[in-house]
């Protein structure tokens, strides 16, 4: 997330950000061609939620964002089977 002009942002709780999107190949009909999001680096402060389901990013609450303390946030974002083959 890139903010470029004031230095305070304050975002509301569940404000939406952006959406990854990833396939999987396999039947979309099972669980294992069903896939799960979760954050898994860079969620500094725990500022930043993700629905597992979809791959929507939102702030996870009212989240007040400096940029001249931190202007970027780089997050890692694993999307993962809803079951285990194992």
């Amino acid at each position: 997330m890139y903010v470029n002009n004031d230095s305070l942002w304050t975002f509301c709780a569940d404000t939406s950000l952006l959406t990854v999107l990833a396939k999987d190949e396999d039947d979309s009909s099972t669980d294992n061609g069903i896939l799960e999001y979760s954050i898994t680096e860079g969620n500094v402060g725990g500022r930043f939620a993700i629905d597992k389901a979809t791959g929507e990013f939102f702030t996870s609450n009212t989240a007040v964002f400096d940029v001249e303390t931190q202007d970027r946030y780089t997050l890692k974002v694993r999307p993962a089977h809803k079951t285990s083959l194992c």
